[in-house]
């Protein structure tokens, strides 16, 4: 489920305001000697308005969703972008708005401005597959693939996967292949729910060559000791008698 912010607005007509205020009072002035609530007492000085807790999703697939939530409250409440009061009966373009948000009570006064981000998705995730290997002798390969923005979670064969966010998130990683077919099921789930499931294969196939010509030089692949998987590019020598 997305996250939600718990924003600051005022609440408080200034008629509203003159009855709290009257009730710490006697005829009307402010009795030094009531006992007044902290919070009150920081609203009279202060002459700043009350307040009330909205609810506003941190991510949502309507762009009209945050004009229609801050329309419905009472009184002028600003949107602030880039220094800009937004026209919330328009619909907010697709990506990260960097936001505040403050009320403006019938006699003027502005409360505490707080300061939020509001994400428009309307896209369901994307995965994108690099240039790798899908045929190969050896026992491992390096996965290459692009996640699109704002996904969430992300699975290799339903093994949840830590990644680093971004306006898209490039990976590779390193899979261990058993010989003949290796299949992978990528998914990639948004901060929405959506989600978007794609397989790809990697076929591991005969004996590992111990040497392979490159481009210039020459890669040695064996086995050490200890069963680990080694790879030594030649330096220097004159091995082309191998391949011969």
């Amino acid at each position: 489920m997305a996250g939600k912010w718990s924003v600051t607005v005022a609440n408080l007509t200034v008629d509203e305001l003159i009855s709290e205020m009257k009730s710490y009072s006697v005829n009307g002035i402010i009795n030094e000697n009531v006992d007044t609530p902290p919070s009150l007492h920081s609203l009279l000085l202060a002459s700043s308005p009350a307040t009330m807790e909205l609810d506003l999703p941190e991510y949502t697939d309507d762009p009209y969703l945050l004009g229609s939530i801050i329309n419905e409250l009472p009184g002028r409440v600003e949107v602030i972008e880039d220094g800009k009061t937004l026209s919330l009966s328009q619909p907010l373009a697709e990506g990260r708005h960097d936001l505040s948000i403050q009320r403006v009570t019938e006699d003027g006064r502005v409360s505490k401005i707080t300061r939020f981000y509001h994400v428009v998705d309307t896209l369901a995730p994307e995965i994108i597959l690099g240039d790798f290997e899908h045929q190969t002798y050896f026992p491992h390969v390096l996965l290459k693939f692009t996640l699109s923005e704002y996904v969430k979670d992300f699975y290799i064969n339903n093994k949840l996967f830590g990644f680093g966010t971004g306006s898209q998130t490039d990976i590779v990683h390193a899979v261990d292949l058993e010989m003949g077919i290796n299949y992978f099921k990528l998914r990639a789930v948004d901060h929405l729910g959506r989600e978007t499931v794609i397989t790809t294969t990697v076929t591991r196939e005969g004996e590992i060559p111990e040497y392979v010509q490159m481009d210039g030089y020459v890669m040695h692949y064996y086995f050490d000791e200890e069963g680990r998987f080694m790879a030594e590019r030649t330096h220097g020598e004159d091995l082309s008698f191998l391949f011969e």
